[in-house]
């Protein structure tokens, strides 16, 4: 099954996602810039699994409307909660991948009775300074276009040249003084972490510190595997997602 791209409205503004499947829904919060044509090789097993697979958009990025200037995790969490009333959605598994791991996170703070479940894929924050945060990041990503090769380089681009830099950068430096411990202290659902062990962005010091937050939590290490998990790890990224949604559902 592939991705259906679908348009709506959230007031007077133009959202764009992409979806497939039936059944419990899977809302995944994409990395910064990326669209759901990045989860591409994701999709069809959320479906065949039994599950509907929806990626928005994000504000500024893509295809749904923002600020020209990029938009700040509190603000991105609520268009992801208007985005479940706006598919009438009212209880879904969240999957937070990079900086979208922030947004799902806030979202599923703010409402936490609509998230049955949160899977955050090399999340992004860290322990460090705001400048030394976003440099870190920066040289994560830059070692990732040298490990990812050149498919998924390819997919990331293609996303890319569709986005202003400007409201790319604006977004990443509204995100960079978040700090998702919090979040992760007040969240009420099962969590996984699930990370890549090639990935320089959510390092495993990074990633170990985060779930302390969290009683019960998971994670689930996808031997070299970069930040481009989804993408470029697709199949275990798959497998280890949907067995965590599966023994998520099967205990409620």
């Amino acid at each position: 099954m592939t991705l259906q791209s679908h348009e709506g409205l959230l007031g007077n503004r133009t959202v764009r996602w992409r979806e497939t499947g039936s059944g419990p829904a899977v809302v995944v919060a994409p990395g910064l810039g990326l669209t759901g044509r990045f989860y591409e090789r994701n999709a069809p097993a959320f479906a065949k699994a039994g599950y509907r697979f929806i990626v928005p958009d994000m504000p500024s990025l893509g295809g749904t409307r923002g600020a020209r200037t990029g938009t700040g995790v509190q603000q991105n969490a609520q268009f992801l909660i208007s985005f479940l009333d706006l598919l009438g959605l009212q209880r879904v598994h969240w999957i937070g991948h990079s900086l979208g791991a922030q947004h799902a996170l806030r979202a599923a703070v703010i409402e936490p009775a609509r998230a049955r479940s949160m899977c955050l894929a090399g999340p992004t924050g860290g322990h460090r300074q705001r400048a030394a945060r976003i440099l870190h990041q920066a040289a994560g990503i830059a070692h990732e276009a040298l490990i990812a090769g050149p498919r998924v380089v390819g997919a990331v681009l293609r996303d890319y040249v569709r986005v202003s830099p400007v409201a790319y950068l604006g977004t990443w430096l509204r995100a960079s003084p978040d700090e998702p411990e919090r979040d992760l202290r007040a969240l009420q659902c099962p969590v996984l972490f699930i990370v890549g062990t090639n990935d320089r962005v959510a390092d495993r010091t990074y990633v170990e510190r985060l779930a302390r937050n969290v009683q019960g939590a998971r994670i689930a290490w996808l031997r070299g595997g970069g930040h481009a998990l989804p993408r470029s790890a697709a199949d275990d990224f798959n497998d280890a997602v949907i067995g965590f949604l599966q023994a998520v559902d099967r205990a409620r």
